[in-house]
């Protein structure tokens, strides 16, 4: 084996390691999305919305959203004002 192959191989070695990291972290991350606690808590409900206005039609999915609420200042008053916040992660069971 020449080392230039040596090299090559040590290279595809290590591609093959970041892409196995890669994929376990995408699993914890999935297992952080459903962890619920005081920060963030994980809600399922079926959502509707509109795909085509003529003919009206309409298509119903089971959303999963991660939710949380941000914290912010008035500069003005300096009341603390509390925001609902939420982001899709999972549309009829499969991960976005």
């Amino acid at each position: 084996m020449t080392k230039r192959e040596r090299l090559t191989q040590k290279m595809q070695q290590n591609f093959d390691k970041i892409e196995a990291l890669e994929k376990a972290n995408i699993e914890l991350q999935k297992e952080l999305f459903l962890l619920c606690d005081k920060e963030q808590w994980y809600t399922e409900k079926e959502e509707t919305k509109t795909i085509s206005h003529r003919p009206k039609r309409y298509e119903t999915a089971l959303v999963g959203r991660i939710n949380w609420n941000d914290d912010f200042i008035d500069e003005d008053s300096g009341e603390v004002i509390t925001i609902d916040r939420s982001q899709v992660v999972r549309i009829n069971g499969a991960w976005l």
